[in-house]
């Protein structure tokens, strides 16, 4: 079984009525006195990031790739193509050891990958790299959205990962973030400073909090 299918439902209990706005609340004060899931919750932040690259995958192909919308077609498949194939070895490989340090790893291979993809001008690189990168981004969500609902006691798991979801749709931040950082850095230094900040915090994240290590 994978590791979000291992998780099993608590008894149901009932407790008293509340509202969207008291259980974000408490979430996040539940959050702030857990220093695991307070970094895993962290590291969801960094979706916005992560769309800064598509943000500026359709600048790629036109102005450096120079291979139109059936180039940006053929990238954009490949990420697809790779996320695909990293969910489906999570689901098959189930449970696993080492699964913070796996994180951390798919994390920084993500980054790498956006720096690499930011220098590239050879069209098959760089689809090699969206591949990589998709293959990544596939098993690092679905890991870090498992972990953050695996670690969470059963009766604050659902409104913890909703706050950690909350985290997944600012994703279109990063699209605002990279079209102005490009107009005023230029392109290639926004994704490879995207890159740098994804990979940078995935690293600096797990070896500040112990607590994340010891999830193991």
């Amino acid at each position: 079984p994978t590791e979000m299918v291992s998780i099993r439902p608590s008894p149901a209990k009932e407790r008293p009525p509340s509202t969207p706005l008291a259980d974000v609340l408490a979430a996040l004060a539940y959050i702030r006195t857990e220093p695991a899931i307070a970094a895993l919750v962290l590291l969801g932040f960094l979706v916005p990031v992560a769309g800064i690259y598509f943000a500026m995958m359709p600048v790629y192909a036109r102005e450096v790739l120079n291979v139109g919308a059936g180039g940006l077609g053929m990238l954009a498949a490949s990420f697809s193509t790779g996320s695909l194939l990293g969910s489906v070895y999570l689901t098959a490989r189930g449970s696993m050891s080492r699964r913070s340090s796996k994180l951390t790893l798919v994390g920084a291979t993500f980054g790498a990958g956006m720096m690499v993809f930011a220098l590239s001008h050879s069209f098959a690189l760089s689809c090699g790299i969206s591949f990589l990168m998709g293959v990544s981004a596939g098993f690092w969500l679905n890991l870090l959205t498992a972990l953050v609902q695996l670690v969470s006691v059963p009766e604050m798991r659902g409104r913890v990962a909703s706050v950690s979801t909350m985290a997944y749709q600012l994703v279109g931040l990063g699209w605002l973030v990279g079209g102005t950082l490009a107009s005023l850095l230029g392109l290639e230094a926004t994704v490879f400073a995207g890159g740098i900040v994804f990979a940078g915090t995935s690293i600096a994240v797990f070896a500040v909090s112990k607590e994340m290590r010891g999830i193991d």
